[in-house]
C-alpha cells in the first residue's frame, strides 16, 4: 500500500474511534463509571437508523434528527435509575452492572432484530479520489465530524458556563455544591449530552458497519482503548489517541503478512493492558469515588 494511502486509512479510522469514544469519555470524566455497555448503546442509535432507512429510507444524516431526542431521553430515564440504585456510591458495583446491562442489551437485539446481518444505505457511497489516494465517502464526512466535534467540545468546556460546570463537577463534587452549582442537574444532562454523543457515533457508524448484536463488544473495546490512553489528556487527548490506536492497527493489518488483519484486533486489547498498568490513578478512581457520588 501506499504510504500516502496508509495515512489517510489512518486518518479515517482515528475519526471513527474518535466519535465512539467520546461519549465513553463524558460519562467516565463526570462520574469516574467505566461504561461496559457503551458499545451496545451506540448500538441502539445504530439500529433506530438503520430502521428508519430501512422503513422510510431516511439518509442517516437526516436520522439524527429524531434519533437524538431519543437517546437523550434515555439518558435521563438511565440517570434516575441510576439514582435510584445508587450505584455512585459503588464503582466497582456499577462496572458490574454496565457489565450486566451490555448482555442485555446485546440478546435484546438479537430478539428484537435478529442475529442477521443489517446494513444501512446512503448516497455516500462513491469514494473520491486525490491524486492516487482513495477517499471513501461516507468515513470522510465521519472524520471530519469527529475533528469539528472535539474542536467544539473542547472550546464548549473551556468558555461556556454549563461546560465549565461539567469540568467543576468532575473534578470535585463537593467543592462544586459549596459554590451553587445544580450538581444533581448538570450530572443528569451530562449522562443525556453522554447518550446524545453515543446516538451521534451509532447514526455515523451504521453505514460503514455490517450491524450485528455483537457490533457492541468491539465498538466498546476501541472506546475503552482510546480513552484509558487518553484519560490524563482531556477531549484533544481522545483524538490523539485514536490517531494512536488507529494507526498501530492499520500499521499491523497493512505490514504483517498472512495474518496482520486478525492481529490488528488484537491491538485495542493490548493498549487496554499497557495503559491500565500507568493510568493508575484512573482506576484508583473507581474505588475512591468521594468525589464524584451523589450526596
Amino acid at each position: 500500500m501506499d504510504f500516502m494511502q496508509l495515512l489517510v486509512n489512518i486518518c479515517l479510522t482515528a475519526g471513527l474511534y474518535t466519535i465512539v469514544a467520546t461519549g465513553f469519555y463524558v460519562i467516565l470524566d463526570t462520574y469516574g463509571i467505566i461504561n461496559l455497555a457503551h458499545g451496545e448503546l451506540i448500538l441502539v442509535g445504530a439500529y433506530l437508523s438503520w430502521l428508519l432507512n430501512d422503513q422510510f429510507n431516511v439518509e442517516p444524516l437526516i436520522a439524527l434528527v429524531f434519533v437524538l431526542p431519543i437517546m437523550v431521553i434515555l439518558g435521563y430515564v438511565l440517570y434516575y435509575l441510576y439514582l435510584y440504585l445508587d450505584i455512585y456510591r459503588h464503582p466497582v458495583v456499577s462496572l458490574l452492572i454496565s457489565f450486566a446491562a451490555a448482555i442485555l442489551l446485546r440478546n435484546g437485539f438479537r430478539l428484537v432484530f435478529s442475529p442477521n446481518p443489517r446494513s444501512v444505505q446512503t448516497f455516500l457511497v462513491s469514494p473520491r479520489y486525490v491524486g492516487n489516494m482513495v477517499f471513501p465517502a461516507m468515513r470522510t464526512v465521519l472524520a471530519v465530524l469527529a475533528l469539528l466535534l472535539i474542536v467544539g467540545l473542547t472550546v464548549w468546556y473551556r468558555y461556556a458556563r454549563l461546560g465549565k460546570s461539567l469540568r467543576c463537577v468532575s473534578q470535585n463534587v463537593r467543592a462544586a455544591r459549596m459554590i451553587g452549582l445544580n450538581v444533581q442537574g448538570i450530572q443528569g444532562f451530562a449522562l443525556a449530552f453522554s447518550m446524545a454523543l453515543a446516538g451521534v457515533a451509532g447514526v455515523l457508524i451504521s453505514p460503514i458497519y455490517i450491524l450485528t448484536p455483537d457490533l457492541g463488544q468491539f465498538l466498546t473495546i476501541k472506546a475503552v482503548a482510546v480513552v484509558m490512553l487518553a484519560y490524563k489528556w482531556g477531549l484533544p487527548g481522545v483524538l490523539l489517541a485514536s490517531l494512536f490506536v488507529a494507526a498501530l492497527e492499520t500499521s499491523v493489518a497493512t505490514y504483517v503478512r498472512g495474518t496482520g488483519t486478525s492481529l490488528s484486533e488484537i491491538v485495542a486489547l493490548l493498549v487496554i493492558l499497557f495503559s491500565s498498568l500507568f493510568q493508575w490513578r484512573l482506576l484508583k478512581n473507581m474505588y475512591h469515588a468521594e468525589n464524584t457520588v451523589q450526596a
